[in-house]
């Protein structure tokens, strides 16, 4: 399980759930009836799109199979699915980077009631993220110090989580304090793991079964149908070949950056590693940084490989919808994968409206 389906974005069976197929089939409305314009590709409005995105779902499955099919049981659900495989580890850990949230959240599910009575629970770590991260730094280095089986790390740890939590523990008595401390080191040594590599992802298959029976689907997968265009098995092996391909070479190089910044690396590289670096201290302002230098980026990769028709605008629509999910779900899960996943993940997921 990686951070989309940790944090609700995906259900347990890989499955976007309704409302973002909702969310993505709005989308492709408003830009449909709304035009385009995105690097190169300048497109006008369309107003005959009718009842394309009012429909419930089944009703829009049944009228709109090819599409429904092709987009959403294709290539949606295949780029979540495809991201979600992606670890999430914190690999950024053994460097002191990583979400403290996520400690934080597993000390307290291992005492929730103990928690819960001095009033802290999910709510409030999402009322006070602030506070957290403000301690973000000093958090990070005393949990490695457990880690590193420095004495009295967790007594230690624990008087900065107290900070952090508002001072909410204060009023602890030995025995509560002596299960804190238990706790604290059982969540050091499960997070001391080594981290994973970034794994293989392979290419999901295109199921073909919203097609039509008794037609000839051979030349859907063709490298080139007729007048040089491709088929959908063949375009659909190109965008997720590609959206997979993206943040493998990503991932692998902003960490290696954010571990020593003497390395040489693309433009893209320093500003995703820059806005990496906000999530301790603004939030809003990463996820807007991360969105702003993605979006663009992997539009110009995946357009130029479909080299989609200018008339088309509901492919055009649909692709441009389906690249804004895969960035928005690709900043998640490289949070997961560099800082691991707690609220940061979560709060980033609720400011880019995945959940």
């Amino acid at each position: 399980m990686g951070t989309l389906e940790t944090i609700g974005i995906i259900s347990t069976d890989g499955k976007p759930t309704k409302e973002i197929i909702d969310s993505f089939r709005k989308s492709v409305g408003d830009f449909t009836t709304g035009g385009i314009e995105i690097g190169s590709t300048s497109v006008k409005p369309e107003e005959t799109i009718g009842d394309f995105w009012t429909l419930d779902i089944a009703r829009h499955k049944e009228k709109y199979p090819s599409w429904h099919g092709y987009y959403i049981d294709g290539l949606l659900t295949s780029v979540a699915g495809s991201l979600d495989k992606i670890p999430d580890t914190g690999i950024l850990m053994p460097i002191g980077v990583f979400d403290p949230t996520k400690p934080i959240a597993l000390i307290l599910s291992k005492l929730e009631d103990l928690f819960a009575s001095f009033g802290i629970n999910e709510e409030f770590l999402i009322a006070n993220l602030g506070k957290i991260l403000e301690n973000a730094g000093a958090l990070a280095e005393g949990f490695n110090n457990i880690i590193k089986g420095k004495a009295d790390a967790p007594n230690s740890f624990l008087a900065t989580l107290n900070d952090a939590l508002d001072n909410k523990l204060d009023k602890i008595s030995t025995d509560e304090k002596d299960k804190i401390l238990e706790s604290i080191e059982a969540v050091a040594k499960e997070m001391s793991i080594p981290q994973l590599p970034i794994p293989d992802i392979p290419i999901p298959v295109l199921d073909v079964s919203f097609m039509m029976p008794g037609i000839d689907i051979a030349p859907l997968f063709a490298t080139k149908e007729a007048h040089g265009i491709d088929g959908i098995g063949t375009k659909f092996i190109k965008s997720m070949a590609a959206f997979i391909s993206i943040p493998l070479d990503i991932m692998s190089k902003v960490g290696e950056f954010i571990a020593d910044s003497t390395k040489l690396v693309d433009g893209i590289i320093k500003q995703i590693a820059s806005a990496i670096g906000k999530f301790f201290t603004n939030i809003a302002e990463a996820v807007a940084d991360l969105f702003s230098a993605l979006v663009g980026f992997v539009w110009d990769i995946i357009s130029n490989i479909l080299s989609i028709s200018q008339i088309a605008i509901l492919e055009i629509a649909s692709t441009l919808s389906l690249v804004i999910f895969f960035v928005k779900c690709f900043i998640i899960a490289m949070i997961g994968f560099l800082l691991g996943s707690g609220l940061i993940a979560k709060s980033s997921a609720q400011l880019l409206e995945l959940i």
